[in-house]
């Protein structure tokens, strides 16, 4: 699960259920840590608090004071089952609403899940750091150790890291062979839930600075697993596998001559040559003879044959696990599996929603919207007349944080700054990967842009934007085009229908994920080689979404007429 994305709260739950877990731990650990650790709370987002919890009328968790929303949160993660009995619900046909708990805890569970911004997963046997084994080290006590793989941080941090690693190469022989190097980091459990949504950085000061102003990272991991990952009090009860503390495992680029010290620790001051890659969980299991359901299944015939990480030689610190040289066998990528389709088709996508992936990384270039005149051809309706406070405030800051991206040159895709009303968004996708078809047929017919159109419902963001291509025309799944893109132009999978939609959910990265589906699903959204000219029409896109919406069986939002008159 990444970026807030994800086909839905189920579908992680169902193929990721040790990640579930550890969330909310993470979650229930910072909430109960209190106001001294930093954490956003889930306000805006209709989460009801019921009188059970000791209040005289039920509230929302927002009209709470601060501490109380705290206590209110950790109460309501403490109210739902066990994620391996959520799981064993859903594969029985259940539905998350129907679980037995109260409806604010649900809530909650689709917000922990939906706000991550890193996409995690437990690494499979062979995977990641070879000495762990099925019992901890001695620097952290008794109990298990999980792995899991950092597929991608958040996506400023993996941007910026990549870039950070590109410079260094530059004039800089050794830096070229091995670009980056294996570190350990420990902070107390309660900062886990924070770092997972804004990276690793020194806004706060927890262990002192003895050795100067950055992040503190250890070659061994006795240091910082044994001294820093400090064990957390808080224990959730219903959870499969109890946490006792977290460490990562990061890569940092290869310049310690950069850093603010790198003797006896490496202390970086520039964040972003910082990428978190292995996060590394001690704890319990509820019952020993009860894994999370799900993990034993990757754990039959698997038999790791990642590559092997390379350590530069030229270190004067050798990273070590236990004081015996680290040894790090690098996680396989992500399978993207194809839906196979059974049903009759006409000219619209059968393509259910992807596991998430990381978005196109590509340095921006000086991007120059079209001229008027391709504009002039194209059909749009008005911008939608019913909106509201709640959200004219959540577009608002989304629509400033978007421009302020693109004016830094941080974006994939442009967006009209003057758009007439926050409700309607223009955008022209433009950076593609080089090696995609999409790429390919748009630099043939000399298109520099994908112009698409990203309406949004006054009951945003707790409903899904309604997102279309308007030009060029897209190939058709039934003769081989595909990427999500209707025959109808529109945009459908499950993450912007009712069914997969999380109001925790960020437009940019939903875009992002878009454009990144365009391109890597199977198959893939191509130009229609002879209707690529003809811009498509609103009818035809809102068609065209019901089908597909109706089936695979997910939920138009209930307003969604609304924003297509």
């Amino acid at each position: 699960m990444s970026l807030g994305l994800g086909p839905s709260v189920e579908h992680t739950i169902i193929t990721h259920p040790a990640v579930v877990d550890v969330l909310l731990s993470f979650a229930h650990c910072a909430a109960s840590a209190g106001p001294k650790t930093r954490m956003e709370l889930p306000l805006h987002l209709h989460i009801e608090v019921p009188t059970q919890f000791g209040i005289a009328e039920s509230k929302l968790i927002d009209e709470l004071p601060d501490v109380e929303q705290r206590k209110a949160l950790v109460w309501l993660i403490e109210k739902l089952p066990k994620v391996s009995q959520i799981k064993a619900h859903l594969e029985s046909g259940g539905k998350l609403k129907a679980i037995d708990c109260c409806s604010g805890a649900i809530g909650v569970l689709r917000w922990v899940v939906g706000s991550c911004r890193a996409y995690l997963k437990e690494t499979k046997p062979g995977e990641g750091v070879q000495q762990i084994g099925s019992t901890s080290p001695s620097s952290m006590g008794g109990g298990d150790v999980k792995q899991f793989t950092f597929v991608v941080g958040s996506p400023e941090q993996e941007e910026n890291f990549k870039r950070e690693k590109e410079e260094a190469k530059k004039g800089n022989k050794n830096c070229e062979r091995y670009p980056s190097l294996l570190a350990f980091h420990g902070s107390g459990a309660e900062r886990w839930h924070n770092i997972l949504r804004n990276g690793l950085d020194f806004t706060e000061t927890v262990n002192g600075r003895a050795y100067g102003h950055g992040v503190y990272f250890a070659s061994d991991s006795a240091t910082s697993m044994g001294s820093y990952a400090r064990a957390t009090s808080y224990v959730r009860e219903n959870a499969d596998f109890k946490l006792l503390r977290a460490a990562a495992l990061v890569e940092l680029v290869n310049v310690p001559h950069t850093f603010v010290s790198s003797s006896p620790y490496y202390v970086v001051k520039n964040v972003k040559q910082i990428k978190p890659f292995l996060l590394l969980i001690q704890g319990t299991h509820t019952d020993e003879s009860e894994e999370v359901e799900g993990q034993a299944t990757e754990r039959t015939n698997y038999q790791g044959n990642g590559d092997l990480f390379i350590h530069d030689p030229s270190l004067k610190v050798k990273p070590t696990y236990e004081h015996s040289p680290l040894t790090v066998r690098m996680p396989e990528k992500l399978i993207r599996k194809r839906f196979d389709d059974k049903e009759p088709d006409d000219q619209t996508d059968r393509e259910i929603l992807h596991p998430p992936v990381p978005p196109p990384k590509q340095k921006e270039t000086m991007f120059r919207p079209s001229p008027p005149t391709r504009y002039g051809r194209l059909e749009r309706l008005p911008p939608p007349t019913e909106t509201s406070i709640v959200a004219s405030k959540a577009l608002g800051k989304e629509f400033k944080s978007i421009i302020k991206a693109q004016q830094e040159g941080d974006l994939p895709f442009w967006v009209d700054p003057d758009t007439e009303s926050l409700y309607s968004w223009l955008l022209e996708l433009h950076t593609f990967p080089p090696d995609s078809h999409l790429f390919r047929e748009m630099k043939k017919h000399s298109i520099h842009s994908i112009i698409a159109e990203l309406r949004f419902p006054a009951s945003f963001p707790h409903s899904p934007p309604f997102m279309r291509i308007v030009h060029p025309r897209m190939m058709p799944f039934m003769y081989g085009g595909g990427g999500n893109i209707t025959g109808g132009g529109s945009v459908c999978n499950e993450l912007m229908t009712a069914t997969g939609w999380n109001p925790a959910f960020c437009t940019e990265a939903v875009v992002r994920e878009i454009m990144t589906n365009m391109t890597e699903a199977t198959p893939p959204a191509r130009l229609d080689p002879r209707s690529w000219d003809t811009p498509y029409t609103m009818r035809e896109a809102i068609e065209a979404y019901k089908r597909v919406a109706q089936a695979h069986g997910w939920d138009v939002p209930k307003d969604f007429h609304k924003l297509t008159r």
